[in-house]
């Protein structure tokens, strides 16, 4: 009696990686273990995979686990594979502003170019800041406004400066009658 037994096949999701913010793409399989130069075509089944990451799941690692096919001739085991979820860009812009010389630095702003999911500046940590070599004593001229201190456990945050242009004061000369 010659007793034919199942061949062992290994399904291995393969490593995948995503943007924070961004679908899961498409995921896909290595096979190890066919024989007579089969493929994937003689399993029945449709292979599928599931994984905890969704399109806000936070920076991270994510397991994901195939499954769904089946064999009279394979005995099929399946290894998960890793969803590497990446860090979104963010560029945040330090507004220009204008002030005459003698006065007080304006109030400066930033603009805010890259987030995802409806996010906003609130979800960011830390305190906005600027600076700027400009004191109300600053000649005429432009100066860097350079923004910094905050932060993001999702976002890969740059900063671009913006321009400070300090302009001629209005000066009233009166000639008094004589």
């Amino acid at each position: 009696s010659l007793s034919v037994t199942t061949a062992a096949l290994t399904v291995t999701a393969s490593n995948a990686t995503k943007v924070y913010g961004s679908p899961n793409p498409a995921f896909s399989a290595g096979f190890s273990g066919f024989v007579l130069s089969q493929d994937a075509t003689v399993l029945t089944g449709t292979l599928s995979f599931a994984t905890a990451a969704t399109d806000s799941s936070a920076v991270g690692s994510y397991a994901i686990t195939p499954s769904g096919l089946s064999s009279a001739n394979y005995a099929i085991s399946y290894v998960d594979g890793s969803l590497s979820v990446t860090l979104a860009s963010l560029t945040i812009t330090a507004n220009d502003a204008t002030k005459s010389f003698g006065t007080a630095n304006p109030a400066f702003s930033a603009s805010y170019s890259g987030f995802v999911l409806g996010e906003d500046e609130s979800d960011l940590t830390g305190t906005l800041t600027f600076a700027t070599a400009a004191t109300d004593s600053s000649p005429v001229g432009s100066y860097a406004i350079t923004p910094s201190g905050l932060g993001s456990t999702n976002y890969a945050i740059s900063y671009v400066d913006g321009s400070l242009s300090v302009t001629s004061a209005a000066v009233t000369v009166t000639v008094n009658g004589a």
